[in-house]
């Protein structure tokens, strides 16, 4: 009776764990992204300065936020593409919900979606072309004040006022 008690368990432990689990994809040995800062100026012209990691690769851009336990609240991945596209996410293997900021190729934001539920197989797609989008912890849009129209501020963008991403927002 007693083998037959540790057999069933141990067959539970064994299937709940690998046997009928899919395997986690871990990040590839080495894979690191290239740092740096950004800041965003919202509509009153108060800076937010983040520390983000860049995702330029398609290996980058695969992996992204993947299996992070924690994402501090100042704290980010920047997507870059080589020229402004439809681009759309899922959230599949990221363990903390997110905030997503779609920008265009002078650095405004164009379109944010907000608490984007972690480990997600649904898709979040831009509504149009963008040069990149900016991933934050769910919840900093909202505590910053970040919406349409505030101004990426990174080396990429060359420097342009917030008022040009307000003006072409109002002409939209």
């Amino acid at each position: 009776m007693r083998f037959l008690v540790l057999s069933f368990f141990c067959c539970v432990l064994l299937f709940s764990k690998v046997g009928l689990a899919e395997e986690p994809v871990v990040l590839p040995e080495g894979l690191e992204f290239p740092k740096s800062e950004l800041s965003i100026l919202d509509a009153q012209g108060t800076a937010h300065h983040f520390q983000i990691e860049v995702a330029l690769t398609p290996v980058h851009q695969y992996y992204g936020l993947m299996f992070r336990p924690y994402l501090d609240p100042e704290y980010g991945m920047l997507y870059l593409y080589g020229t402004p596209q439809k681009v759309s996410f899922w959230t599949k293997n990221t363990l903390v919900p997110i905030d997503m900021l779609f920008f265009d190729k002078e650095g405004c934001v164009v379109e944010v979606h907000k608490n984007i539920p972690a480990d997600s197989s649904q898709s979040t797609a831009s509504q149009a072309p963008v040069k990149g989008v900016f991933e934050v912890k769910a919840g900093t849009a909202d505590r910053l004040g970040l919406g349409v129209g505030d101004q990426l501020v990174l080396s990429i963008f060359g420097i342009s006022p917030i008022q040009e991403c307000r003006n072409r927002q109002k002409a939209s």
